[in-house]
């Protein structure tokens, strides 16, 4: 399945932050800047899409954390064969690697998220034919 055709005419997006994202006010304004600057409307429900980000890190030693970033749309969907409508993940993205811990910093959770938002933002426009 193409991910990105999934995307086509969405005009509104609610961006929910897991793992205590949204207790950093300055990724949040990150994150909804640039899902604006392509045109998207943040609202905070009847959008059209909601998109969940979350990032998740373990570690196994105190030398490396193992990171996982996760993005993904959930959009309500009819079933064809049954009519029936439901909330489903139209789109994701996820990304695994490991860290080195020195590295691991307020910085550089932002960099993974806005790593996933533009890919996301890549997918939205060329479904969109901007």
């Amino acid at each position: 399945m193409d991910q990105a055709r999934s995307l086509t005419g969405v005009e509104t997006v609610t961006p929910i932050f897991a793992n205590d994202l949204a207790a950093s006010a300055d990724l949040v304004d990150a994150v909804t800047l640039e899902l604006r600057k392509t045109g998207l409307r943040i609202v905070a429900d009847s959008a059209d899409i909601i998109l969940n980000l979350s990032i998740a890190a373990a570690t196994q030693n105190t030398i490396s954390y193992d990171v996982t970033t996760r993005l993904d749309v959930e959009q309500n969907v009819t079933i064809d064969r049954t009519g029936e409508s439901l909330q489903l993940v139209t789109w994701y993205y996820e990304d695994n690697e490991r860290i080195n811990s020195v590295d691991w910093t307020v910085n550089r959770v932002r960099a993974e998220l806005i790593d996933g938002v533009n890919r996301f933002l890549n997918d939205y426009l060329t479904a969109n034919g901007r």
